[in-house]
């Protein structure tokens, strides 16, 4: 069997397949992965398939933040942050996706994200392994 060389990911709506490529922004494509291989890693475990329990993602929020002005209000800095913002919400989702594929699969099952961002809710807090490396002089 040849390997394929151009393995995409594909929406197969009733209407039509539409593949990733013609998804539109930086967010559907990263939507489009993140709910691929949360699928996979879930049908690995439910069918006992030898392959590593977790998924490494790095700073996946950087498709939602433009401009540097929204990205730095959830740098570490919970004061300034504004929760009516569409991006910072599309964060937070997508964070909760992530935290609900850990609950269900757990203790088979984690994400090891690394990231900027830094939502206020309590539940992300307790999340955190280090605290946010805000103003240490250490770039």
């Amino acid at each position: 069997m040849a390997p394929l060389k151009h393995d995409t990911v594909v929406a197969d709506t009733k209407a039509r397949a539409i593949p990733m490529e013609r998804m539109g922004s930086g967010e559907n494509w990263l939507g489009c992965h993140l709910i691929a291989l949360l699928a996979l890693h879930k049908h690995f475990i439910e069918n006992d398939r030898p392959v590593p329990g977790f998924l490494v993602i790095d700073q996946p929020s950087q498709v939602y933040f433009p401009s540097t002005t929204s990205y730095r209000s959830l740098d570490g800095a919970t004061a300034s942050f504004d929760k009516s913002d569409a991006d910072v919400d599309a964060v937070a989702r997508m964070f909760v996706l992530l935290k609900q594929a850990c609950d269900e699969l757990a203790p088979r099952f984690q994400v090891i994200l690394t990231e900027h961002a830094n939502l206020p809710e309590p539940w992300f807090q307790e999340m955190l392994l280090e605290p946010p490396w805000r103003d240490t002089g250490v770039r």
